[in-house]
């Protein structure tokens, strides 16, 4: 359970991402003329929108509502806060693909192949880009490995809070195997392979808190006779 003397860090934690997603919605146009800066502002952007959704979720989870087994009125008493939440993360994720395909489709259109042994540039905002996004990818995997531990024990808050990590994991994925400035034949066939575990992981995931969800629903309510 979610101690009272916690509920304060958690509404910091929430106020600082939303502070954050304020920022960026405000001046994110600014940064037009600097469209890698604002990729990475982007993706930070989406990442916290989620970690907010996971927030109050676990918040939900903490509840004696839901442990004991009442999930359906939790879902009509919150339905309104789900659904914005969920829409709202969809939105921002369309417009930023949206916004991103106009700005990088002119630098995809002039990509062409390049002769073995020419010596190419590095733009150096192409490389804080790539380096800010490995390091993302990096802490947001960390996190998903861990939580994502908890399939073994059967414990649903962990695995809840991996499965959702698992999207922002596969879009960074996805941006190294299309949108990286420059990329070895190697690294899209494991960057693909990846995409394919990332597929197969949140299916598998989803089926497994199902299951877990049922199995707690009956050690609560007690064996069907």
């Amino acid at each position: 359970m979610l101690q009272t003397s916690n509920y304060s860090l958690v509404l910091f934690l929430q106020f600082l991402l939303l502070f954050y997603d304020l920022f960026v919605n405000s001046f994110s146009e600014l940064l037009r003329t600097a469209p890698a800066v604002q990729l990475v502002l982007f993706i930070i952007q989406d990442i916290a929108i989620l970690f907010n959704v996971i927030i109050i979720f676990l918040m939900f989870f903490n509840t004696f509502v839901f442990q004991a087994g009442l999930v359906n009125l939790l879902f009509h008493k919150f339905k309104g806060t789900i659904l914005l939440s969920a829409a709202y993360l969809a939105l921002s994720i369309s417009f930023h693909v949206w916004a991103q395909a106009g700005l990088w489709a002119q630098a995809l259109r002039a990509a062409v192949a390049v002769p073995a042994g020419l010596l190419l540039p590095y733009p150096f905002t192409n490389l804080v880009l790539d380096v800010v996004l490995l390091f993302l990818y990096l802490g947001t995997e960390a996190t998903r490995i861990f939580f994502g531990k908890a399939t073994v024990c059967q414990r649903k808050v962990p695995l809840s809070t991996s499965l959702p990590l698992t999207v922002p994991a596969a879009v960074m994925a996805a941006y190294y195997l299309l949108l990286q400035t420059y990329a070895l034949r190697l690294e899209a066939i494991l960057s693909s392979l990846l995409l394919l575990f990332y597929a197969t992981e949140l299916l598998l995931g989803v089926l497994a808190l199902v299951s877990f969800s049922r199995y707690s629903c009956l050690s609560t309510c007690g064996e069907p006779g």
